[in-house]
């Protein structure tokens, strides 16, 4: 028979080895699962939405192109919205390839689009610097 000692040190190295396989873990007292569950619901809630939208913006920053990587160093170089005529001058683009680019970017969330009118005619960044791009 375990030890109590030896049972708490057998679950730190478990938890340890999952956490070191990139598993994520969650403790939650029995006390509280059966007396307070509302609590442990909130708390679950709260860390599966966090870990939903890490996972969204991950997959979102690992499938730009290095062609859209430019084009976001871009918008945040300048500093202000950006145009199409931004991103053509700067790389000889054509104008349907940097509007495609930049509705790309737009779609990822990453950029977000301005309207002039009835169009679309410039586009802003969003957010705080995407670590993809460092």
């Amino acid at each position: 028979m375990l030890l109590e000692c030896e049972k708490f040190r057998y679950a730190l190295n478990r938890d340890s080895f999952l956490t070191g396989m990139g598993w994520k873990m969650l403790h939650f007292a029995f006390d509280d699962i059966q007396q307070r569950p509302e609590v442990c619901r909130m708390l679950l809630q709260l860390s599966l939405g966090l870990l939903l939208i890490e996972t969204s913006n991950r997959a979102a920053r690992s499938e730009l192109s290095p062609e859209e990587k430019d084009v976001l160093r871009t918008a945040w170089r300048l500093g202000r919205a950006t145009r199409p005529k931004d991103i053509r001058d700067l790389y000889g683009f054509s104008h349907r390839k940097c509007s495609r680019l930049l509705k790309s970017l737009v779609d990822k969330r990453l950029l977000r689009a301005i309207r002039g009118g009835t169009y679309v005619c410039r586009y802003e960044t969003v957010g705080s610097f995407p670590e993809v791009l460092l």
